[in-house]
């Protein structure tokens, strides 16, 4: 198993070591799943620091007796977030198919 961290550091060292054992192309593979995994973390947790938010802004609302209906239908998470989480586990599940017929 090769380090992630390795892999995003020193690509051209990892491509050629995996190039003499005929899986270089898994390096490009890799490091495209990998960035698009890092783009939904940072979409997850933009998305979970807006759900906190809202939920203290709601709750202050509830205790100060104020109507939260509009609060609440107004949060939603974006289906952005939801579509790429599916394409994300989409790819990573081909990806697992391919390492697996590979091994």
């Amino acid at each position: 198993m090769i380090d992630a961290k390795l892999l995003r550091s020193d690509t051209d060292r990892v491509r050629a070591a995996l190039a003499r054992r005929g899986a270089a192309d898994e390096v490009d593979a890799f490091l495209e799943l990998d960035g698009k995994r890092r783009t939904l973390l940072a979409s997850v947790e933009q998305s979970r620091a807006d759900a906190n938010a809202a939920g203290k802004e709601i709750g202050a609302a509830k205790k100060e007796g104020r109507d939260t209906t509009v609060a609440i239908a107004d949060f939603t998470v974006p289906s952005v977030v939801h579509d790429g989480v599916a394409d994300f586990l989409h790819a990573l599940a081909a990806a697992r198919r391919v390492d697996s017929d590979a091994g």
